[in-house]
């Protein structure tokens, strides 16, 4: 499908003003694949301007020219790189390798989460070096997931991930072959707690919590379910906090009778441990606002024969000034993966790539990138009753920047199209094979 970018670059082309409109083929694993039962959403691959989760761009080596069942197509083929391990699931097609006028503000992956980057298993006490289980992680029928690690290394092609219904929900990581496994309850992150009790005085209302919140004076909270009503607010800014109390300006007065909770404004550590990458070198105070970091993961049932499917599954990316939980400076990337809402549904998918502009992280009023020391990593999996569960795993594929504001009217995506077989699967690219792949541009009028 050619995208609208691509239109105005192969206009542009026609006529001499731009130099190629396809010179590199992209591959992406962020999109469910298709089966051939299943419509392509052409009206949502047009206004496209990225993949949902690029790995790797390979230069087209060849153009040419077919007709297939009475229909002429461009034909444009490029060679993948040979040593590493790819499951593909989108594939585009841009105008250069990157966007020369972005320099070093491009797009690119951050982290991939391989032994090389030396991710450590942190705890209250001590920073643990993540064993790495190349052996199958199971040793029966149930494939079932026998680490009793928090946090470990493994391949992606490890077997434990190969069993019928992991494939059925796309449970394998799909970039490289290595991924971090966490399990749902190494973290405990809530977005709530009940209200103990709560009291006016005219001038202020002081809200205390069954939970110890870890919030900051400045922050809104919203308070919702209290008899009596007078005391439910929304956006209510905090102007002094204790360890389980709540300050804000209202002229609410009453005897507290029942209920209520505290809806707090981001996801809150309340405890457990994380992973960390310190000395992480990462700086992106000179990207715009809008461009958009993008987190690939999948959820992994601990028991590969196991139908169930979690409530929820919650993850904090921290860019931090401390290795601390809840303290220094900080930009979050908050997901609150519901099942059933937005794109989420447990049931038929795991593999997703969720993405945040850096405008809309969560930060501290004097976060500043420059003083960035440790990247963190933060899972919580909640079961049907809410509560953090070790009966799933996050596995972490890997992080993209992704700039989507260095404008350039002679670079984009100008075609793009999700992977489409009988059996709605990825293609995989295996480590050290030789590998070709074509990309047709259809040519017809309309």
């Amino acid at each position: 499908m050619i995208t609208n970018t691509g239109k105005e670059i192969i206009a542009k082309y026609l006529i001499g003003q731009a130099p190629a409109y396809a010179s590199y083929i992209a591959f992406g694993c962020g999109a469910r694949p298709l089966s051939t039962t299943d419509d392509h959403d052409y009206a949502s691959y047009a206004v496209k301007d990225s993949l949902s989760f690029e790995m790797f761009r390979s230069q087209i080596t060849s153009r040419g020219y077919v007709t297939e069942n009475g229909l002429p197509y461009v034909v444009l083929t490029a060679e993948l790189p040979t040593e590493e391990r790819y499951e593909i699931t989108e594939v585009g097609i841009f105008s250069a390798g990157s966007n020369p006028a972005a320099n070093a503000n491009n797009s690119r992956t951050l982290y991939a989460f391989t032994e090389n980057e030396n991710w450590e298993y942190h705890t209250e006490t001590a920073a643990l070096k993540l064993a790495k289980y190349t052996n199958a992680l199971h040793s029966d029928e149930t494939y079932t997931i026998e680490i009793t690690d928090s946090a470990f290394q493994t391949n992606a092609n490890n077997l434990t991930f190969s069993a019928a219904q992991r494939n059925l929900r796309y449970e394998k990581p799909r970039f490289l072959n290595n991924t971090i496994l966490m399990a749902g309850d190494v973290t405990d992150l809530i977005i709530s707690s009940s209200v103990s009790t709560i009291a006016g005085t005219g001038t202020l209302v002081t809200v205390t919590t069954e939970t110890p919140h870890k919030l900051r004076v400045g922050e809104l909270v919203t308070i919702f379910g209290v008899n009596p009503t007078q005391y439910n607010m929304v956006d209510k800014v905090i102007t002094a906090i204790t360890t389980d109390t709540i300050t804000y300006a209202s002229t609410a007065t009453g005897s507290y009778v029942s209920g209520g909770s505290v809806a707090f404004p981001r996801i809150i550590v309340k405890s457990g441990n994380h992973i960390h990458l310190a000395s992480s070198g990462l700086n992106l105070s000179q990207n715009a606002p809008g461009d958009e970091l993008r987190l690939a993961f999948s959820i992994i049932n601990k028991i590969g024969t196991d139908v169930s499917s979690p409530s929820s599954a919650r993850i904090i990316l921290e860019f931090s000034s401390s290795d601390a939980s809840e303290s220094g400076e900080y930009a979050r990337f908050e997901i609150d993966a519901i099942d059933g809402s937005g794109t989420y549904d447990f049931d038929n998918n795991r593999y997703y790539s969720a993405k945040k502009q850096l405008q809309d992280l969560t930060m501290t009023s004097s976060f500043n990138w420059a003083n960035v020391s440790v990247v963190k990593v933060y899972t919580c999996i909640l079961d049907g009753t809410g509560t953090p569960t070790n009966d799933y795993y996050v596995s972490l594929d890997a992080i993209r920047l992704e700039n989507l504001n260095t404008v350039n009217p002679l670079y984009g995506l100008t075609g793009y199209t999700i992977v489409k077989n009988a059996s709605a699967s990825t293609i995989l690219k295996d480590i050290n094979t030789s590998n070709i792949a074509e990309f047709r541009f259809a040519l017809d009028v309309a």
